[in-house]
């Protein structure tokens, strides 16, 4: 046999081995697809979206509820979680790419908001603005998140509802007013802190006018407050001295006496000032 006949031999076998191992891996490869089906059927039917949206700056009754709702979700729908028949997820709708949580959902103030999906579409949703005035008492609003999504995992469809305007705790007045010492307090209309806080600063700008100014600043309204200030928390306050240097800060609620008292710290007498107009002895 000629070294040609040799080679083409050997060319036809090469050919041979390389169509019948293509051909083995073809088959072996429709085996492995055909034993996973299941991960498509759990992709599909009804799931309950389990959100808690909120904004960049937090108030720590805001934590709270978010704590809250979770482990309300998680104790008492913990088979659904793992079955991915509910997701909880907690979202910052100012975060890049997140801005429409906001307007879908018709969000005023953070919330917890049940979103029913079906096949991977969102056929209905409740918010529960609720919350909010509920987490003075935790046990009563865990049983209330429950219920409800109890109700939406059973089929039941609420109305779409969307959470009522809050007015702010008090009127925004000018930061940048008069020499005197100020008061600045950021916060927000649904912060329960925030209106907690709102009688004691209108008390305080009525009874030290003309010695003390007295300011607050809605960050829901006015988001840039906020990165203005450095604030991360609501409500903040900041103590500027009469020549508008910042002198102190606090986070959280802080009450009537413990901010005279801050501001006595500071070197700011106004309950003397106040006893010299109203004829009480020095």
């Amino acid at each position: 046999m000629t070294s040609k006949g040799l080679l083409t031999i050997a060319l036809l076998g090469f050919v041979a081995v390389t169509v019948a191992t293509l051909v083995f891996q073809e088959t072996g490869a429709k085996g492995t697809a055909t034993t996973e089906p299941s991960a498509t059927a759990t992709a599909t039917g009804a799931k309950l979206m389990a959100y808690y949206l909120h904004g960049k700056v937090r108030c720590v009754t805001c934590n709270d509820i978010e704590k809250t709702a979770r482990e309300a979700v998680e104790a008492g729908f913990a088979e659904d979680l793992r079955s991915g028949r509910i997701e909880w997820r907690a979202v910052d709708y100012d975060e890049p790419g997140n801005e429409h949580f906001a307007s879908d959902f018709r969000l005023s103030a953070p919330s917890v908001v049940l979103a029913t999906l079906r096949d991977g579409r969102q056929t209905s949703w409740k918010s529960l603005p609720e919350v909010w005035e509920l987490i003075a008492d935790r046990p009563k609003l865990r049983a209330f998140i429950e219920r409800n999504v109890r109700e939406q995992l059973s089929g039941v469809t609420a109305q779409d509802t969307a959470p009522a305007q809050v007015a702010a705790p008090a009127p925004a007045a000018s930061v940048t007013s008069g020499r005197l010492p100020r008061l600045l307090d950021l916060g927000a209309g649904r912060c329960i802190p925030c209106k907690e806080m709102a009688p004691i600063l209108e008390e305080l700008r009525e009874t030290y006018r003309g010695r003390l100014d007295v300011v607050f600043l809605d960050v829901g309204k006015d988001p840039d407050a906020a990165s203005r200030y450095e604030v991360s928390t609501i409500p903040t306050q900041i103590f500027f001295d009469a020549a508008g240097k910042e002198r102190s800060r606090h986070e959280g609620f802080l009450s009537r006496a413990d901010i005279l008292a801050r501001w006595r710290e500071l070197g700011v007498e106004l309950e003397r000032a106040d006893r010299s107009h109203d004829g009480s002895p020095p």
